[in-house]
């Protein structure tokens, strides 16, 4: 352990050479030098995948409790993401833009496969685990049926690899807690089926500690992270077994790939380390061809439209008709790729109609559908359209059921129709709806919360007793700012509880311009000033801006690199309005005893500024040079 600890950041400053066509990896890499230039990830004819099934596995019984918890950690977010599927304002939102060949795309589509604990082999449990030890006993434990199998393609598929503390992981002479914080990759089962797998380990001690994002606990920089190599295994699957700019390579930026600008990468590595919320979850942005840009979710996206038409009322045991053909698409959900002299599109329109009756009879199909309600009463009736890309949204009229000639009669439930949202401030949400209390003295309430199961409730407002239909609202505060959160309207009287349909709002929807950044190293700062005091960063903004820098280790020599690199050094700096300043970066501790004996030292300086409102601009970065 000593001779290894040795073999830190000092290592890394020199030249390492990672050898693409011996090892089924995928690393990530800092922010691009030319990120905020726009350069587009380029498709190179490999797969995407078009759902994503996150299966959990333990590395051993002593993975740290605040990874492997159901709700709070990893599991919770794997939930998350499949709560969120067909929506755009989430990381799937933005990943959908990414299509292959076969003309589908990396559609928000996910569900959660479990949690799993494992015995690895002893060979695979050392101190130190290769990742070629990985790789065997992943299929091993699959092949034993101790883990659930990939789809029938494989690339449905991910396992995320937890590991406990104090295991290193190496791959090629590189590893972790010193020189990467994660990476991606696969290994082929014995049938020839490839295993996406995704090494995730402790990062609550060493380097890792504080190299591996800036948010203020261990657990929320590991679901940044997480969120990285997640993204990159939807829209770049394979790249591990690419040895060329071809199949099975995906989406990938090769611009620029060398030792003198870090300008390359796949959608991650454009963006690596701006954190984000998503839902309430701390995630890594991804890059955007769509908004030449980082982002947490996708603007150039909009929900689709759901809509229909139904008579006002219907006798119990006859068919009432629907018609759902009204129902739009925005005409901006579209993707495309080119690859080899040929062009793949998906065009904008509704792909498919799912009705539910409310009555607990199985769903109806198709844009015009009839359906006969078997009793008397009030019924909310929901029309559920999904796009080409995945995306969908949901619509709930209520429709009278009258019972037959001399038969009993029903005592109505009230109807609840959840409405729009409008937004009052960063942490406070307008909610409409409509309720119908149909003669019985009605109350109303909003339930909304980050998934889902809601969490929160507003306090209960009377909708009277009338007839008819009545508008509501209510005044959601307390809200945290760029949340992505669900909410539902709900109605109860003496005839019943009745649940509006749920929708979602995102706060802090309009974060106004992002302030441009320029920055540069003012010459004459020697290795060892900066070592010991501070690496002066001279910066201007276009308004007022808060700027934080990054200082990471320059990797050199690689061709495909994926690994998500150590931060050595943070600074920043704010600026009340337009103009210009100088920030200060400091090394971290482990930074300066390692870096100290050196005569030169290369490094990236990634800079990021944000507005007031909260609006993020492009990252940028440049190679630093420091000797003396």
């Amino acid at each position: 352990m000593a001779a290894r600890s040795q073999r830190t950041l000092a290592a890394l400053a020199g030249t390492i050479s990672l050898c693409l066509c011996a090892c089924a990896l995928a690393f990530a890499f800092p922010a691009p030098a030319r990120a905020a230039t726009g350069d587009p990830l380029a498709y190179w004819g490999g797969p995407v995948a078009h759902s994503m099934t996150g299966v959990v596995v333990d590395w051993g019984p002593s993975v740290n409790s605040i990874y492997t918890d159901e709700s709070t950690g990893d599991p919770g977010l794997v939930k998350y993401f499949a709560a969120a599927s067909g929506s755009t304002d989430d990381l799937g939102g933005l990943l959908a833009q990414y299509m292959d060949s076969s003309g589908h795309n990396a559609a928000n589509s996910v569900s959660y496969g479990g949690q799993y604990e494992i015995t690895p082999s002893a060979s695979a449990y050392g101190a130190t685990i290769t990742d070629s030890e990985i790789q065997t006993e992943l299929a091993n434990q699959i092949e034993a049926g101790h883990l659930p199998p990939p789809g029938a393609d494989g690339l449905s598929t991910i396992y995320l690899l937890l590991f406990p503390a104090g295991k290193t992981i190496c791959m090629n002479g590189s590893c972790s807690g010193t020189e990467f914080c994660a990476y991606h990759g696969d290994t082929r089962l014995p049938g020839g089926t490839p295993a996406l797998y995704a090494v995730l380990p402790d990062n609550t001690g060493g380097g890792m500690a504080s190299g591996c994002g800036n948010a203020s606990t261990a657990l929320q920089n590991e679901t940044s992270y997480t969120s990285h190599e997640w993204s990159e295994t939807i829209t770049d699957p394979l790249v591990a077994e690419a040895g060329s700019d071809g199949p099975p390579l995906a989406w990938y930026d090769d611009n620029n790939c060398d030792s003198n600008n870090t300008g390359c990468g796949e959608v991650g590595d454009k963006c690596n380390q701006v954190q984000a919320g998503n839902g309430g979850w701390t995630v890594q942005e991804e890059w955007s061809n769509l908004d030449a840009a980082c982002e947490a979710g996708e603007p150039s996206y909009l929900t689709p439209t759901a809509s229909f038409t139904a008579p006002a009322q219907a006798p119990a045991g006859q068919a009432a008709g629907f018609d759902g053909s009204s129902s739009s698409d925005p005409p901006g959900n579209r993707a495309s790729a080119s690859y080899g002299g040929l062009d793949y599109s998906i065009p904008a329109g509704i792909e498919s109609y799912s009705w539910d009756w409310g009555d607990g009879t199985a769903p109806g199909g198709g844009a015009t559908a009839a359906h006969a309600f078997s009793r008397a009463g009030t019924y909310l009736v929901s029309l559920t359209v999904t796009d080409a890309l995945g995306f969908s949204s949901t619509v709930t009229r209520q429709l009278a059921v009258s019972g037959a000639v001399g038969g009993p009669v029903a005592r109505p439930k009230p109807a609840a129709l959840t409405g729009s949202t409008s937004s009052l401030a960063r942490d406070r949400e307008k909610v409409s709806g409509m309720v119908d209390p149909h003669g019985l003295r009605t109350s109303y309430h909003v339930e909304y919360g980050t998934t889902r199961a809601y969490g929160h409730s507003s306090a209960s407002v009377s909708a009277g007793t009338g007839m008819r239909p009545v508008a509501v609202a209510l005044t959601l505060a307390g809200l945290r700012a760029r949340t992505r959160y669900h909410y539902r309207l709900i109605a109860s009287s003496a005839g019943g509880t009745v649940a509006g349909a749920d929708r979602t709002f995102t706060t802090g929807a309009h974060l106004g311009r992002a302030p441009r950044l320029r920055f540069s190293v003012p010459r004459g700062q020697s290795l060892h000033h900066a070592l010991a005091r501070r690496l002066l960063v001279a910066f201007s903004c276009s308004s007022a801006c808060t700027v934080r820098f990054e200082l990471m280790i320059a990797l050199h020599g690689i061709t495909r690199l994926m690994a998500i690199p150590l931060t050595v050094g943070r600074g920043s700096a704010t600026l009340r309005s337009a103009g210009a300043g100088v920030a200060t970066v400091t090394f971290g501790a482990l930074a300066r005893r390692q870096f100290s004996r050196l005569g030169s030292l290369k490094l990236v300086l990634s800079g990021l500024a944000s507005g007031g409102g909260g609006a993020a601009g492009a990252p940028g970065s440049q190679t630093v040079v420091l000797s003396g």
